[in-house]
């Protein structure tokens, strides 16, 4: 029922999907109950969230989509949170699902955009809002829709009915408006851009964040400097010996958030939680600088020793005391 049809995006989308905090929302209830299967956690959506979660259509498509940009995970017909996902709800202030997103969500949104499926799809978003900067929000829909990824992404005889009848009619069909006000919704929470009237508005300088996001070997090092820049202003790149304390102290924090019984604690969360929190702090601290200290302070015997996991890739980790 909920087939993609390309791997350049996700396609079964519409603007019930478009508020990035019901998908916090969803995760804090995967967080707060074990052994959760679809069926109970859309009844348990449904009683504590409500609209539009009494919608059973709605809410798989947000799992899907969850699942699909690797906030949580499925196995076995259970639902369980991924690292990112954990270290989101660690970091997401309690709010009301209407709210606007914490300066927290803000950055680990931007992060899963654009390192997930979503990447290509919401770049060519940016690129014709960018390059339709003084047309109207009607022209910037007929252009997205009349590009190549669109048509791949969507039924290309759909595509080009809507286009015909939005080129006659002037009026933008129900289709186009559910897909593309999901995607416009997503950039205008993250804080990349904002509607005003018939017009879409960058609220950061489009042509550099697309240079940078569009690479795909350098995004992952790029994600706090670009939110920085976006969410901070002036920031400071990290420095071991002048916020040693101050990274410790996040730290110790993270490892016993995400500790497990067998005293080992999730490495990726622990990453997550402490570039996030750095960054609310003005200091920017990339994934690759990230593990490379984790190196360091195995050298130093503040880690006991770093568990990899089934892709070969740091998993857990334990300390050899508290910090």
């Amino acid at each position: 029922m909920f087939r993609e049809r390309t791997k350049n995006g996700i396609s079964d989308i519409s603007s019930s999907e478009g508020k990035l905090r019901r998908f916090t929302f969803l995760c804090n209830l995967i967080k707060s109950e074990k052994g959760l299967t679809r069926k109970k956690l859309e009844n348990l959506a449904e009683k504590r969230i409500g609209s539009p979660f009494q919608n059973r259509t709605v809410t798989q498509r947000h799992l899907i989509i969850l699942e699909k940009v690797g906030l949580i995970e499925k196995a076995g017909g259970i639902y369980t949170l991924s690292s990112e996902g954990k270290a989101l709800c660690e970091l997401a202030q309690e709010s009301k699902a209407t709210t606007q997103l914490s300066f927290e969500e803000r950055v680990i949104y931007f992060k899963t955009m654009f390192t997930s499926i979503l990447k290509e799809q919401l770049i060519e978003f940016l690129e014709v809002v960018q390059q339709h900067a003084n047309k109207s929000r009607k022209e910037i829909i007929s252009s997205y829709f009349s590009t190549e990824l669109a048509r791949n992404l969507w039924s290309k005889a759909t595509i080009e009915k809507n286009l015909i009848r939005l080129h006659e009619s002037g009026k933008i069909s129900t289709f186009f408006e559910n897909k593309f006000r999901c995607m416009e919704m997503w950039l205008e929470d993250v804080g990349l851009i904002k509607r005003e009237k018939d017009k879409i508005i960058p609220k950061t300088n489009m042509e550099i964040l697309l240079d940078e996001v569009r690479k795909e070997s350098d995004i992952k090092n790029k994600i706090y400097e670009l939110m920085g820049a976006i969410l901070v202003g002036q920031t400071t790149l990290f420095d071991y010996s002048k916020h040693r304390e101050e990274f410790l102290k996040i730290f110790e924090k993270a490892y016993s958030l995400f500790k497990t019984e067998a005293d080992i604690s999730d490495i990726k969360a622990i990453m997550t939680y402490v570039c996030v929190n750095l960054l609310k702090n003005k200091i920017i601290m990339e994934e690759e600088k990230f593990n490379a200290l984790i190196k360091s302070l195995w050298s130093e015997g503040v880690i006991r020793s770093v568990m990899l996991g089934r892709d070969g890739k740091p998993a857990y980790v334990a300390l050899s005391k508290p910090i």
